[in-house]
């Protein structure tokens, strides 16, 4: 994922951005299951065809995508122990994984059919290079696959994320580099408590934080958004046409 603005918060809960299955904490497993959902959600575009997962993490996403019928998976992470350990752990004939920066991938350009890449865009400093990226290297039928947490129902207490986004503000920006937007929510916000989850994210203790992120009276849905209006979910998944 992306680098912490803030390294003594990020020794405290780094395994809220950093997924490693084998050793979940507790708290972390209902996060590892909203990221399945979302990898499971991209499976029926990914077909026969050759994928850039980027920000691939551990590996388990690009595994589940070689899995579920992808021709060629190519993962990308910037953190050279943890894609030793996708090699290690997740490996398939059909994905080969790569240390990269976001912003500079190491991936030929018009060589995608889908990219993919879930909550990544709120750690990068320079978004615009990330998007001019997963355009660079998407074939000219290709499709974007992005996920970023709503800012409008964030607790806003993760030192690794330089800036999250409304949904109108997302869409704005995606479309000046993409068309055929379309947006799905993942995981119906229960609003009336979100100010008792801001108010204790003052007072609690950082190692206290991952307990405000479970939640567990929230279901994981994925549902369409049809107007930018229904802006009630923790996270947003948009599928973008270049």
């Amino acid at each position: 994922m992306g680098h912490s603005k803030d390294n003594k918060k990020a020794k405290i809960i780094p395994d809220l951005e950093r997924i490693v299955p084998d050793t979940l904490a507790m708290y972390s497993r209902r996060l590892f299951q909203e990221h399945i959902d979302r990898y499971n959600f991209a499976a029926p575009y990914i077909l026969n065809k050759t994928i850039s997962d980027v920000a691939c993490g551990s590996g388990y996403g690009s595994h589940i995508l070689a899995r579920k019928g992808a021709k060629k998976v190519i993962g990308v992470d910037y953190d050279k122990k943890t894609i030793k350990y996708a090699k290690e752990r997740y490996p398939r004939r059909n994905i080969s994984y790569k240390v990269g920066d976001a912003v500079d991938l190491p991936i030929s350009s018009t060589s995608t059919d889908v990219f993919v890449s879930f909550e990544t865009i709120e750690h990068i400093k320079k978004p615009i290079e990330f998007l001019n990226e997963a355009k660079r290297v998407l074939k000219r039928s290709g499709l974007l696959i992005i996920s970023t947490p709503n800012k409008k129902y964030s607790i806003e207490d993760n030192p690794f994320h330089y800036k999250e986004y409304y949904l109108k503000e997302f869409n704005k920006m995606l479309s000046i580099y993409f068309r055929g937007v379309t947006f799905y929510g993942q995981r119906p916000v229960f609003q009336p408590l979100m100010f008792i989850y801001r108010f204790l994210s003052q007072i609690l203790p950082l190692p206290f934080h991952p307990l405000l992120h479970m939640r567990p009276w929230e279901k994981l849905d994925i549902k369409k958004i049809n107007n930018m209006d229904d802006d009630g979910y923790v996270y947003f998944i948009a599928l973008c046409k270049k």
